[in-house]
């Protein structure tokens, strides 16, 4: 580590699993959303975009691999950052995968192994990941997504180190007129393939890059504007968030199915931006909790789901006031149990193949 460790990067990724189980317990139940100007359905329009937690993933990955190359000043060795890479990935979604053939044996054969060695795990369902219609899984196409941007990775970095960052606003202005296409061509329904596809999500990967390059040069004026206005800052991206990314009742727009990934990428930079620079009160007190589930955020991201369902299945939810049953059965039962679940996720799958972890730079 040649660069400062951005210990808050961990917070992020545990807030931004925290909003995705959110997305999903909301989503699971009779929200009750009837289009009324009010407190309530504000937090209930806010939860639902609880998607967005994954575009806040996504961006932090171009984010902190560019900012720990120094943006490609110091050159990675390809084959051995792809095999850190497998070994940060492959431990525990290979149990996930083993735990799906194991329930749908009827059904599988030997041929799902090249599905799971290709990390093809974002085809093969219409509406989410492969596997989700025997586990509640569907969240791995993510990593399907993330693991084909680690392959073409330290070839942006070359490539914007022998020329400019500048010539990433090419690729996203051309990867977004191919989106454009496919969508005029096929249709708006288009959007849910964008959505789980690399096609669709790479500009929000190089948005990231593209801010990673920006921290490294920052100036005192920037620094000095979010440590100033950063919180005021937050509050503004979270309201846009919930006003242009609702998609949840009402038809998928245009605009949803094309710029709209980029754009929200841009205004999780800002998030990024802000929460590096603000004063957080108590943070001497909640750091090492917050780092500590960020650590744990990848097996709180795969494993949240079907411990919620688990729960759902058992646990009876009622059916009133909205806001008390999600954050209560959130905060007390789902996440508590996730937490727990993905702290021995970590500490022997995940951990022990951590450390075999090789360093990739020349």
């Amino acid at each position: 580590m040649k660069n400062p460790y951005l210990y808050r990067l961990d917070h992020l990724r545990f807030y931004a699993s925290v909003y995705v189980i959110l997305f999903h317990c909301i989503s699971r139940i009779d929200h009750g959303y009837d289009n009324t100007l009010s407190f309530t359905n504000a937090i209930v329009l806010w939860l639902t975009n609880g998607k967005s937690g994954v575009s806040l993933f996504l961006v932090l990955s171009g984010f902190l691999f560019t900012y720990l190359a120094k943006a490609g000043e110091r050159k990675i060795i390809y084959w051995k950052f792809i095999l850190n890479r497998i070994l940060r990935i492959y431990p525990l979604l290979t149990l996930i995968f083993l735990a799906i053939i194991c329930i749908d044996r009827a059904n599988s054969s030997p041929m799902d192994i090249f599905r799971l060695l290709t990390l093809q795990l974002n085809t093969g369902n219409p509406g989410t990941g492969w596997g989700n219609n025997v586990l509640p899984v569907g969240l791995i196409w993510t990593i399907a997504v993330e693991f084909q941007f680690y392959l073409i990775f330290p070839l942006l970095m070359r490539y914007v180190h022998e020329n400019s960052w500048l010539t990433l606003l090419g690729l996203i202005g051309f990867i977004n007129i191919l989106k454009l296409i496919i969508v005029l061509y096929a249709g708006e329904i288009m959007y849910f393939n964008l959505y789980h596809s690399t096609i669709g999500r790479l500009d929000q990967f190089m948005v990231g890059i593209i801010a990673g390059i920006f921290y490294l040069h920052k100036t005192e004026k920037i620094e000095s504007f979010f440590k100033k206005y950063g919180w005021y800052f937050i509050i503004l991206l979270v309201c846009l968030f919930t006003l242009l990314f609702e998609q949840s009742y009402g038809p998928i727009s245009l605009f949803m199915s094309t710029p709209g990934f980029l754009l929200e990428a841009i205004l999780c930079v800002g998030v990024i931006f802000s929460y590096l620079h603000i004063k957080l009160p108590l943070e001497s007190y909640a750091n090492k909790f917050l780092c500590a589930c960020g650590e744990r955020s990848y097996a709180i991201y795969l494993l949240h789901y079907m411990v919620a369902e688990v729960l759902f299945e058992y646990y009876y939810f009622k059916e009133y006031e909205l806001l008390e049953r999600v954050f209560l059965n959130t905060f007390l039962l789902i996440l508590p149990a996730t937490l727990i679940v993905a702290d021995i996720s970590y500490r022997f799958v995940e951990k022990p193949f951590m450390s075999m972890k090789v360093s990739y730079f020349k």
